[in-house]
């Protein structure tokens, strides 16, 4: 994590930090940086729980590739607005899903 903050630093890009949680010891140098106006950074508790939340954090990647031109964080939600380059693997994602719906649906018919 310190390699990705180093370079967020360095290039002064902002960082968002999805995780489910992040310790004591690794937090204290990231707020300090930011009270200190080094580092623009903001993190986030990782939504949902067990494996739902793997696939939220799956999803993330995908839409994102790794960066955002835009993220709107309040109390309850965050938005995540990025520039359309990952349409393919988007695309790629939403078959994937749909498949899956369409072979439980025959496996559970309704």
């Amino acid at each position: 994590m310190f390699n990705i903050l180093n370079s967020s630093v360095k290039e002064k890009f902002p960082i968002v930090i999805v995780a489910e949680g992040i310790e004591q010891e690794a937090l204290a140098p990231v707020i300090k940086n930011k009270l200190r106006g080094v580092l623009k950074v903001a993190a986030i508790k990782a939504p949902a729980f067990g494996e739902r939340k793997t696939h939220y954090l799956e999803d993330i990647a995908i839409l994102t590739g790794g960066s955002a031109t835009k993220v709107v964080i309040t109390k309850n939600s965050t938005l995540i607005v990025t520039d359309g380059s990952t349409g393919v693997a988007v695309e790629k994602r939403v078959y994937q899903l749909k498949r899956l719906v369409e072979v439980h649906t025959e496996i559970f018919p309704l």
